[in-house]
């Protein structure tokens, strides 16, 4: 079991970190004792075994003998050591945490707190002059900055109690200022997550919550200071209201752009997360006079760089991919759809040798622009991914629905047999009754005889009374098209 544990957290470790671990298990300061040189012993067979993905290098006998060479057979005394070797790693990692360069301050503030206790007072004061110094310089008026500056004039309270001379307020207004803003930050930080999540999903809503949601509006000096918090309680104004419109998404763009150097990118990229995914979640629920607002928010996103993964050579998830897509053929931005495609082809995270998400997105504008053919030849044949396999399979329905042809009966059946047989194994029931209904709503405009007003009607009803069920718009037009 502990061989388990230690190989599956050194298997995370990348390459760098292996190199610094074994100088860390070589230090005699942090490996010390008679064991010292039997764990560097077992660290090395582990690493030869790819940290046990290699079982021939793991046989316990085996091991026993090159750790303790010429040693007798003692039970369980190997995985005594792999115990050990578990608590250093541990010990490495917290050390490589803690020493990273981002925890400069909490480094600085501990340190300050070890001459206070060995009565280095002038080293005291010289450590929190900077600390000041650091806070000063910091760039951004965030969750960090408050939390440290809370820290900070603690600090300062603790030493002006130890001295009280009775002649000051002991720092304390200080503290709490800075406390109040760090806990409004936190807080609406969590309601804004919160609310959207109501948004998505039928919640009940706890008695604490209730309470938050209707706590006083934030002091203007707050929203002065920091401008995270302006924008957060933004945010949180736009959330709260029960029909918001294209100009308060406008608006609250707005304060994002003029805001953006004075936030960081991480938190604005956060920020434009919510108010996109509110964006989708109202247009799903029938705001769809939102879809230009949402399109609009998509292309600043994606020129201000708020959308691409650093980390993977700047490219774009394919599910953000095919937003950027979906929403700007829903409002019909065509030649932009053209000029993204081309541009950013080989710019799609986990894309495969054929270019499988490309040519699904591609054949999505041709279906659009009405060239059916080519985008028939654009769909790939299958997909390991479920959503766009079944997207895949509905667009090519629709286009032999387009085309009026002779496989479009079987194309439907096959395709509800499918949806049929995948429920019972990996379907979501939701996922199931949207592809369902679509099937069975397609098989009804195929039975309607054109210029049936009442049935074309009945039909347009039941669309819009099936929520979130697939393709909604495209099968309310061929509904339209019967009248």
């Amino acid at each position: 079991m502990e061989r388990t544990n230690i190989a599956e957290l050194l298997r995370t470790l990348q390459p760098k970190e292996i190199q610094e671990f074994e100088l860390f298990l070589d230090s005699p300061y942090f490996n010390r004792g008679k064991n010292r040189e039997p764990l560097l012993r077992l660290f090395q067979i582990l690493c030869e075994s790819n940290f046990g993905e290699d079982e021939s290098h793991l046989s316990r006998q085996a091991a026993y003998e090159r750790v303790f060479p010429g040693k007798e057979w003692v039970e369980r005394k190997l995985e005594k050591l792999l115990v050990d070797l578990n608590k250093l790693l541990r010990s490495f990692l917290i050390t490589r945490h803690y020493l990273r360069e981002e925890n400069e301050f909490q480094q600085q503030l501990d340190l300050s707190r070890i001459f206070w206790a060995k009565g280095l007072d002038e080293r005291y004061q010289q450590a929190l002059a900077k600390l000041k110094s650091f806070q000063e310089n910091y760039p951004w008026k965030n969750v960090d900055y408050f939390f440290h500056q809370f820290q900070l004039e603690y600090a300062i309270h603790e030493y002006e109690s130890v001295y009280n001379r009775r002649k000051s307020d002991l720092n304390i207004p200080q503290v709490l200022h800075n406390l109040d803003i760090f806990y409004q930050l936190h807080r609406l930080q969590q309601l804004n997550i919160f609310l959207l999540q109501q948004k998505m999903a039928n919640l009940d809503v706890a008695e604490n919550i209730l309470f938050a949601l209707k706590e006083s509006p934030l002091p203007d000096r707050y929203l002065q200071e920091s401008n995270r918090l302006f924008i957060l309680n933004n945010i949180f104004n736009l959330l709260n209201r029960v029909d918001p419109s294209v100009d308060d998404f406008q608006q609250l763009t707005n304060i994002l752009i003029q805001n953006e150097s004075k936030i960081e990118k991480e938190e604005l990229e956060q920020a434009y997360s919510l108010l996109r995914n509110l964006c989708v979640i109202l247009i799903n629920s029938g705001s769809k006079e939102l879809l230009p607002a949402l399109h609009q928010i998509q292309r600043d996103n994606l020129v201000r760089g708020y959308l691409y993964q650093s980390e993977k050579g700047d490219k774009l998830a394919s599910s953000v991919f095919l937003n950027l897509v979906s929403v700007a053929l829903r409002v019909q931005n065509y030649d932009w759809v053209r000029d993204f495609l081309e541009s950013h082809q080989d710019r799609i995270i986990g894309d495969n040798d054929t270019r499988d998400f490309y040519r699904f997105n591609r054949a999505c504008y041709l279906f659009a622009i009405g060239q059916y053919e080519a985008a028939l030849d654009h769909i790939p044949a299958a997909s390991p991914y479920l959503d766009y396999h079944l997207m895949a399979r509905r667009l090519e329905i629709k286009i032999y629905f387009e085309t009026n042809s002779d496989l479009l009966s079987y194309k439907v059946d096959s395709f509800k047999m499918y949806i049929s047989r995948a429920s019972q194994k990996f379907l979501s029931q939701e996922l199931r009754r949207k592809n369902a209904d679509f099937v069975n709503l397609i098989v009804q405009i195929m039975q309607s005889t054109p210029g049936d007003e009442n049935r074309a009607q009945r039909l347009s009803k039941r669309i819009l009374e099936k929520t979130g069920v697939a393709e909604q718009d495209w099968l309310l037009t061929k509904v339209k098209e019967l009248e």
